[in-house]
Formats: structure tokens, C-alpha cells, sequence
């Protein structure tokens, strides 16, 4: 199975009173690390890009508590590719360990007229090298 891999650690300001991670820090780890991909891949969502990539849907599961200064690894894979959209796959691992897992949907749109258009050929190829079937 193909995957990329984005390390993090958990920060100060990644917890919650409770000392455990707070909530909505899981998908900023899911960006991070979907930041990276994209990077790696050559492929740009900002600047002089043509397109963006907007979030149409999102769904976390957590399952085991993060804490400060956690070592973790964001796993990025992609799933449900189609014309118009994809899904980014996310599991967020602590010691070998699965911690939450999430998915996001997302489309892309054109920068200049804010619609929604057929994801790019460039993107789509990034998306297969780290495809899963369901």
C-alpha cells in the first residue's frame, strides 16, 4: 500500500487543558502533512496557481489520546479519486499505534472565478502514487 509520511510532534499549544490534544489541531496535522505531499509532488495550491482545493466534507475519529511533546507520524493516502473529487485519507500513528484517523473531501476550483472545476491532471497523477482501494 502506498503512503506518505509526514512527521509531527506534539506542541504546547497542540493541548487542551487536559494536557491532551485539543480537537480541531488533528486536521491542522492533516494539513501539514498534506501540505507536504503536495510540495514533495511539485504540485501548487497557492500563489500563481490556476486552482485551489477547497474541503467539501470532513470526518475525524479519535482513538487514542495524544499528549505534549508526542512523537506521531501523519500517514496521507488518497481514496474515491474521481472527475470533480478525491478524498485524503489520514491516519495519525503514536508509537506504531493508530491515534485518529480522518478523511476529507475535497474539489478544486478555479482561483480567478471561485467554480468548481475537474480536478487537475497533475494532481490526479500525485493522488495515484498514493492511492488505496476500498
Amino acid at each position: 500500500m502506498a503512503e506518505f509520511i509526514h512527521s509531527i510532534t506534539v506542541e504546547f499549544e497542540d493541548v487542551d487543558c487536559y494536557g491532551i490534544i485539543h480537537h480541531p489541531k488533528a486536521l491542522y496535522f492533516c494539513e501539514r502533512a498534506r501540505a507536504a505531499f503536495l510540495r514533495e509532488n511539485s504540485i501548487r495550491v497557492t500563489g500563481e496557481s490556476p486552482f485551489g482545493l477547497v474541503l467539501r466534507d470532513v470526518s475525524i475519529k479519535y482513538r487514542n489520546q495524544l499528549v505534549m511533546f508526542d512523537k506521531a507520524e501523519v500517514s496521507v493516502r488518497s481514496k474515491k479519486i474521481n472527475k470533480m473529487s478525491f478524498v485524503w485519507d489520514y491516519i495519525i500513528k503514536k508509537d506504531g499505534k493508530n491515534a485518529v484517523f480522518c478523511e476529507i473531501e475535497m474539489v478544486a476550483i478555479d482561483i480567478k472565478t471561485k467554480k468548481l472545476i475537474a480536478l487537475p491532471e497533475n494532481l490526479v497523477n500525485a493522488l495515484k502514487k498514493i492511492e488505496i482501494s476500498e
